[in-house]
């Protein structure tokens, strides 16, 4: 059927954009449209409805937590705020654009987003390797200069490099699922290299985070190399190891005669081995997120029971603004958990750990990939240290809710999986 395939399409082209925006500064709100096109596409389609259980009932208890910490705000309307609250009418839109996807459309979309997503990661990874090659010869491209912000460093090709190393992470989870699933042995080749030059991208991008997680991710590669060649015919090994010793050999010979090894901004790299030297004193580089925490209890001690329960709006983000930047400015905890307590007291910290937890206890139940399950993991390990809510990152909302909305059981299986097969 031509409307599951589109819904499924629009689906895939959403995940895609919103990891796209943390990697690649294309200047337009261009997640925004595409939600809106998708829609009104499903309006034109009659396709608009609503599903409910309860675990969107829990989502509906965030969004509605977060609403009244906005009436606490005795008025003031933060920019921080107008953000998130786009993402939340964001996410209002799927909700109606997806309540008639069934499991067998939320299983074809994960598997085609990690499919496509491989591609884009590794065509921005080689972007921004260039970009950093050209960093370390003291030559700045000029579409990546953002004014008022400083040159991004590394390969990040955005001034947030944590945003950056995030998406090429989900990059590399997506090339481990090709190689995991690939018969053809050009494409587990494919797979391979990929790998190899997003894992690049990643290591040279400064994030200390996304170091961390690389770290992770190399052990799931190299498991799923090595049950890649369990699999394989011997034949088939010997072509795929040969292929990849030939590329290595004619990589090297690439490199060494056609390009200029000679640096001249030794700084960059003297940048990033300080980087690597903090991870030696986690607690030391950690210090600014500890002292925003310590904060945080502070302005809870000042809570009156109400306030303990129901919480004191956003004023924490002028607070945190002034100390952190300066009178005027907005800044946040960099802990989404501190801020559900802090706009909306004990209760919204509440439903907010429970929503967290959703997508890892649907995913024993239903039948997405366990790579879409990393994705989230990682997702919720960089954002814990970096937003100010679950509504501030699109790709982070966008999960949950696909969690919170995918049906566990179906009848009629069989002939809603033919439709699907039928579309492709």
């Amino acid at each position: 059927m031509d409307q599951v395939k589109y819904r499924i399409n629009f689906l895939v082209l959403i995940h895609v954009i919103a990891l796209v925006g943390l990697i690649f500064p294309y200047g337009f709100p261009l997640y925004s449209i595409s939600i809106l096109a998708f829609w009104g596409y499903s309006l034109l389609n009659k396709s608009v409805s609503i599903k409910n259980n309860v675990f969107m009932i829990i989502m509906y208890l965030s969004i509605t937590t977060y609403i009244v910490g906005v009436f606490n705000s005795e008025g003031v309307l933060y920019n921080t705020v107008i953000n998130d609250l786009i993402g939340i009418f964001s996410l209002l839109l799927m909700v109606l654009s997806t309540g008639k996807f069934t499991i067998q459309e939320y299983t074809e979309t994960v598997k085609r987003f990690l499919i496509i997503y491989a591609h884009v990661s590794l065509f921005f990874a080689l972007i921004s390797l260039f970009k950093y090659y050209s960093l370390l010869n003291n030559k700045h491209i000029q579409y990546f200069e953002v004014e008022g912000r400083p040159y991004p460093w590394g390969t990040a090709l955005m001034p947030d490099y944590n945003m950056f190393a995030l998406a090429m992470l989900v990059g590399l989870v997506a090339t481990s699922y090709l190689i995991k699933k690939s018969e053809q042995t050009i494409m587990q080749v494919y797979g391979v290299v990929s790998s190899l030059i997003i894992s690049l991208a990643i290591l040279f991008s400064g994030s200390r985070r996304g170091w961390i997680v690389l770290l992770f991710l190399v052990f799931l590669l190299m498991y799923r190399f090595l049950q890649r060649l369990k699999n394989n015919t011997s034949r088939k090994n010997k072509k795929l190891i040969l292929t990849l010793v030939l590329i290595c050999i004619s990589f090297i010979i690439i490199f060494k005669t056609q390009f200029n090894l000679s640096i001249t901004n030794s700084y960059e790299f003297e940048k990033l081995r300080y980087r690597f030297s903090t991870l030696e004193d986690i607690s030391s580089s950690l210090s600014s997120r500890t002292s925003r925490l310590e904060d945080g209890i502070l302005l809870m001690k000042d809570f009156n029971i109400v306030e303990f329960i129901f919480g004191e709006g956003f004023s924490y983000l002028s607070f945190y603004g002034e100390k952190y930047i300066g009178p005027g400015y907005e800044e946040y905890p960099h802990n989404p958990l501190l801020s559900a307590f802090l706009y909306s007291g004990i209760i919204g910290l509440l439903v907010m750990i429970t929503l967290l937890v959703i997508p890892i206890f649907r995913s024993l139940l239903s039948r997405l990939s366990i790579d879409y399950m990393i994705i989230y993991l990682i997702v919720l390990f960089f954002l814990i240290q970096s937003a100010n809510s679950i509504f501030s990152t699109n790709i982070f909302w966008l999960i949950l809710l696909i969690y919170c909305l995918i049906p566990v059981y179906e009848r009629r299986v069989v002939r809603l999986e033919s439709d699907i097969n039928s579309s492709k």
